[in-house]
């Protein structure tokens, strides 16, 4: 409890720093990322990255006349994504998935337009998270795809068969999020160029009939759109 305690303390203050870009900030968000190898903090330590980013409504916000610098956020993804790929690398597999939860973390805070500037030297690792366990690394991975993919298709089509393949694989997932998350990306790889995707089609028709009977409504609702949209790939007018 008293660890708990002390890291709730560390990461409030390494966001009160973060926001206003002071110097100890590297320190301290750099023992935040040494504590993803920790046994009991690691998890804990991966989802603060999300705090650290996020608009908090209650306290270090405007209204509360917090002072915090303008690209905040993409100052801290360029000082410490590579930090946290190099960890990735370097730790063993039961840690990973901390390394790939605060990766996903720190790239879902982030613009659109950052986001497809870096996404060349990151789309590997993006790849390889929708296999991780964790639903949560499963559900921001998901969550930052989807709207890059009309305007990555050359990227894309480096691993176009081993994405769709992946997303497939978690429309089957026992997350209702994460099934409706990867049935949104199934339907906005449609979007990219038709020569990429003709391979695909039937395959994608077939696993898509699966989750049309899937017991939430919600579900079934995007696999029937998205179903649809591969359908007509190739079909004159669309």
């Amino acid at each position: 409890q008293n660890r708990t305690q002390a890291f709730t303390l560390l990461l409030w203050v390494t966001k009160a720093l973060v926001l206003r870009y002071h110097p100890l900030n590297t320190e301290l968000t750099n023992k935040l990322i040494h504590l993803l190898v920790d046994s009991e903090l690691g998890p804990t330590a991966a989802d603060s990255f999300s705090i650290l980013l996020s608009d908090s409504p209650d306290v270090l916000n405007k209204a509360c006349h917090a002072n915090i610098r303008i690209m905040f956020r993409q100052r801290f993804f360029t000082e410490n994504v590579p930090k946290l790929v190099q960890g990735f690398h370097s730790s063993t597999e039961d840690c990973k998935s901390n390394y790939l939860k605060a990766l996903s973390h720190v790239l879902n805070s982030l613009p659109k337009q950052v986001l497809m500037t870096e996404l060349p030297s990151l789309f590997s690792l993006l790849i390889e998270a929708l296999s991780c366990p964790d639903q949560v690394v499963q559900l921001s991975t998901l969550t930052c795809l989807e709207p890059l993919m009309l305007d990555a298709a050359l990227i894309m089509n480096l691993q176009i068969d081993t994405l769709i393949t992946k997303l497939l694989v978690l429309t089957s997932s026992p997350s209702m999020a994460v099934r409706i998350a990867a049935l949104r990306c199934v339907q906005a790889v449609s979007k990219l160029p038709l020569h990429l995707l003709l391979p695909f089609k039937q395959q994608v028709i077939r696993e898509l009939a699966k989750p049309l009977d899937d017991k939430k409504r919600l579900v079934r609702k995007v696999a029937v759109t998205a179903r649809g949209d591969w359908f007509l790939l190739g079909s004159p007018g669309s």
